[in-house]
């Protein structure tokens, strides 16, 4: 399997200027790639994760749906989706895109936010976790729906998260990059509608 069977040419063209854009955003480096894989592709990573097995994720920080993890599916296109997020070939793209390197492996699973479902800010920092990822497979939602990814300014006296600065609303087959650091607080904002918001994330370790 190759990448240029499943993603979007045109990233892979420009790794040199992905790069630079991951360095220069703010308030962390992080990357919003829209329409990442090819169309077919996307449509039918959505089809088979809706039919992956969900278990309710309830706890002070958050709530919502998630999948076991995404390497133990039995789905030959959730198998498929697996082996090219874990692929060497995709791991050095995202190493070279990153400035982060080595990353060994990944790990995945889906999330689905229903009605009332949140995730608190924090920062993601676990040994190993290099990069975080989530591929949002979310159709229809606009800014009244909630579901946003916040991603926080940080106080850099207490390291605590300050204002939101940046805010994206969920859309179909984009793909977030961000690197893993005391400053790289986010959230999942609260969904107050009864839409779901569905994606795939998990990190790259190094």
């Amino acid at each position: 399997m190759t990448l240029a069977a499943w993603v979007d040419p045109s990233y892979l063209q420009h790794p040199d200027a992905l790069r630079r854009r991951f360095l220069a955003a703010k308030p962390f480096p992080h990357l919003v790639l829209h329409d990442f894989l090819l169309p077919q592709k996307a449509e039918a990573v959505l089809r088979a994760l809706k039919k992956e097995q969900w278990t309710l994720k309830d706890a002070d920080l958050f709530r919502f749906k998630q999948t076991h993890e995404l390497q133990s599916s039995k789905n030959p296109i959730m198998q498929e989706y697996y082996h090219l997020f874990s692929s060497k070939e995709f791991r050095d793209f995202v190493a070279h895109v990153t400035s982060t390197h080595p990353l060994r492996s990944i790990d995945a699973a889906g999330q689905t936010y229903s009605n009332g479902d949140h995730l608190l800010p924090h920062d993601d920092r676990l040994e190993g976790r290099k990069i975080a990822y989530v591929l949002n497979l979310t159709k229809g939602f606009t800014a009244r729906d909630g579901g946003q990814l916040n991603f926080f300014a940080v106080n850099p006296k207490t390291g605590h998260p300050t204002a939101i600065v940046k805010s994206f609303t969920p859309h179909f087959n984009t793909l977030f990059l961000f690197k893993v650091s005391e400053r790289s607080f986010h959230q999942v904002r609260e969904v107050l509608s009864n839409k779901k918001r569905i994606s795939i994330g998990g990190w790259f370790h190094g």
